[in-house]
């Protein structure tokens, strides 16, 4: 199961999940930033005013996780 508390690295090395983070947030999995953050997890980066920008929101975050843990 994938949470918040997952590392974004783990996450998009699947390309199942990656498909779905670049669904709901497009480009995000290719933005030079997000190579910064691999390591962290996801409830981590949140906190991140760069990351919001990104559209790394709460809302998108949850679709995400939502979307990724029915497969």
């Amino acid at each position: 199961m994938i949470t918040v508390d997952s590392k974004l690295a783990d996450i998009l090395d699947v390309p199942e999940y990656k498909a779905i983070f670049d669904e709901v947030i497009p480009g995000l999995s290719s933005n030079p930033m997000v190579g910064v953050g691999k390591g962290m997890g996801i409830k981590y980066l949140m906190k991140y005013p760069q990351a919001k920008g990104l559209g790394f929101t709460k809302e998108n975050v949850q679709t995400i996780l939502d979307r990724i843990n029915a497969l």
